[in-house]
């Protein structure tokens, strides 16, 4: 991801975003982890819910919509 800062200050200036660099916005080392697992990661809990699991009390989709949403009301992603 090193070579994409300049792609990333051309999308900031296009839509109007504050100049954050990339460095302060991601930290690529934790991606790298969290995405090269081997084993399948547990994000929608809406599948064990359907299947009687009721002790969770959010739901994944709305949760990981409002999230985007907060970071675009901050600037830090284009709306």
């Amino acid at each position: 991801m090193k070579d994409k800062s300049p792609v990333w200050e051309a999308l900031t200036q296009r839509h109007g975003l504050p100049p954050h660099g990339l460095k302060k916005l991601a930290h690529w080392a934790f991606g790298d982890f969290i995405f090269g697992v081997e084993n399948d990661a547990f994000f929608d809990v809406n599948k064990a819910r359907r299947f009687g699991f009721q002790e969770m009390h959010l739901d994944s989709t709305e949760a990981m919509v409002a999230l985007m949403r907060q970071l675009q009301a901050e600037k830090l992603i284009p709306a």
